[in-house]
């Protein structure tokens, strides 16, 4: 528990380098089967960051109207 307590921000990362990874892959691919497993990966890590208070908007420029 000590190692996952400590290297958070690291795994935090090593999960989402491969999120992104793995959409990259499904893009290139032309199955809709892994298109929709990614989808609901997805929506599971937003619903995971969404619980520990994440901000998911971090670096991302909104244009404004």
């Amino acid at each position: 528990m000590n190692f996952i307590t400590d290297n958070i921000e690291t795994i935090g990362a090593v999960i989402g380098a491969a999120f992104v990874l793995a959409r990259v892959v499904v893009s290139l691919t032309p199955t809709p089967k892994d298109n929709t497993a990614v989808e609901s990966a997805s929506t599971w890590l937003t619903m995971i960051c969404k619980i520990f208070g994440l901000d998911l908007t971090q670096g991302v420029n909104k244009k404004e109207k």
